[in-house]
């Protein structure tokens, strides 16, 4: 079966070789290959397979495309990547808008932006996957494990004087380590079956948002939390799509912060994953009483479904535990110099706190960028309602609401990697907590600026960046800001 590697303008093929001259100009092509991804720096970089496995010439379907190692492993074909390939690229969850964002990315406008599947790094990336005899007998299994880690620096000023707000820990995003084992389906290549598990690990002298969303997590151990981050297993078709059942990421995780920068780690439209448990002392309440939450359960254990790709969309649902649905739709697309992502999506989620509430949620944001100069916007925002047994009190409301915007620069002035340099403005309307509901005329804004630098042969990225939260509720009015520095690493 032919394959071919189009890079920019130049393309590799095997098509028509003879056996006895078929190699002989490998070194020059692959030192042409490597010497393209080092300076690809905006240029769109598109991965073709022609006979892709499927039979046809076209590109991956977005469903798959992170699956487009397994291909060649899972035939016995050696792809022949350099280190600096496996590495290539930013972490799924970089764009905002869930893992279903990322994929949908990489197939519909730059398969380098998102790497190359299999979720390698700087570790991992110098090992192939383990290769195993496929139980369905299509090929071999092909078995890969994969690890994020964040440790940061983080200084709160709140003006209190009964703790010390300068830690060292994860931060707003944790270590996590797992495995994935995939393996085809059918002689066609064309369905595969995946399963995936991974574990969480957070250590922080606070609570962030983050410590303590997923099963396992002990909530009274600030110090140390142990979780699950992932036990799903899948099945993925370039003609249905993919239905997943499992502890995961919901169809609807994301939508509301989707951003061109590739910083959703860091820029948030969620404030209470910058100042967690934190105290507005003034108002004498915590941060996650003070602050909505904008962004709903984003993982649970559901069975999903996400759609294939229709002219840039792709639609998904997910149903899970305690009767939580949701629905989303997501788009990517290119239109000249201008690249589009965005999403929306609804949540219900029945069983939240006490007194039977449900909060209904409608989530989301659009980012655009433009390419040869690399200056990116995004905005998005969320409306939250709230349903409980008990009746709406004096200065009570059921809706909040909040919106957010973000700007910024990314291109690659240096040969380390990109450089993103930005700034963002979110605002929230009667969001605190009162009760099973919300106070009237609460409020809360933060302005946020900061700098990433990619370090690519490291599969790293160093962060520094500055919040500064304005609150109000209860009837007094309070502040907070927070500097964080650190760094993030795929392993």
């Amino acid at each position: 079966m032919a394959a071919s590697i189009a890079i920019g303008a130049i393309t590799f093929s095997s098509q028509g070789a003879s056996a006895g001259n078929c190699c002989a100009d490998l070194e020059e092509r692959v030192a042409e290959l490597e010497a393209t991804t080092a300076r690809k720096g905006n240029r769109k970089v598109s991965l073709t397979l022609v006979e892709n496995r499927f039979g046809n010439p076209d590109p991956l379907p977005s469903e798959l495309l992170n699956l487009s190692r397994f291909f060649y492993y899972s035939q016995g074909t050696d792809m022949a990547l350099t280190p600096q390939m496996r590495i290539n690229g930013r972490t799924f969850t970089q764009y905002g808008g869930g893992p279903e964002m990322g994929q949908l990315i990489g197939a519909e406008i730059d398969p380098s932006w998102v790497g190359y599947g299999m979720q390698t790094g700087w570790f991992s990336s110098q090992h192939d996957p383990w290769i195993s005899v496929n139980p369905f007998g299509y090929g071999n299994t092909v078995t890969k494990w994969y690890g994020y880690g964040n440790v940061a620096g983080y200084s709160i000023d709140n003006d209190n004087p009964a703790r010390s707000n300068n830690n060292f820990g994860t931060g707003q995003g944790n270590i996590h380590l797992g495995i994935k084992s995939v393996a085809a389906l059918d002689p066609a290549y064309s369905t595969f079956f995946g399963i995936d598990v991974a574990a969480e690990v957070a250590f922080n002298n606070i609570h962030f948002k983050s410590d303590f969303t997923n099963p396992g997590c002990d909530e009274t151990d600030e110090d140390q939390n142990v979780c699950v981050y992932q036990g799903v297993a899948y099945i993925v078709s370039a003609d249905i799509g993919s239905i997943s059942i499992g502890y995961t990421n919901t169809a609807a995780a994301g939508v509301g912060g989707i951003t061109w920068g590739g910083t959703y780690d860091s820029v948030t439209h969620d404030p209470l994953s910058v100042f967690g448990n934190h105290d507005f002392i003034r108002i004498g309440r915590p941060a996650h009483e003070v602050f909505p939450d904008v962004t709903g359960r984003e993982r649970t254990s559901v069975i999903k479904y996400i759609s294939p790709t229709i002219a840039g969309f792709s639609l998904g649902a997910s149903y899970g535990e305690d009767d939580y649905w949701d629905v989303a739709l997501r788009y990517a697309g290119e239109f000249g110099a201008i690249r589009v992502a965005a999403g929306v999506g609804y949540s219900v989620d029945p069983t939240r706190e006490v007194n039977n509430e449900e909060q209904r949620m409608l989530s989301g944001s659009v980012s655009a960028q433009h390419t040869p100069t690399g200056i990116y916007i995004g905005t998005g925002g969320s409306i939250i309602d709230k349903n409980a047994d008990a009746a709406l009190g004096v200065n009570q409301t059921d809706t909040a609401d909040s919106w957010h915007v973000t700007a910024g620069i990314n291109e690659k002035w240096v040969s380390l990697g990109r450089t993103t340099i930005w700034t963002s403005f979110s605002e929230s309307n009667d969001g605190a907590r009162s009760g099973s509901f919300w106070e009237v005329f609460s409020n809360t804004s933060v302005w946020s600026v900061g700098i990433n630098q990619k370090i690519d042969e490291a599969a790293m990225e160093l962060y520094l960046q500055y919040h500064s939260a304005q609150a109000q509720a209860g009837g007094n009015n309070d502040s907070m800001d927070a500097i964080t520095a650190g760094a993030r690493i795929k392993f």
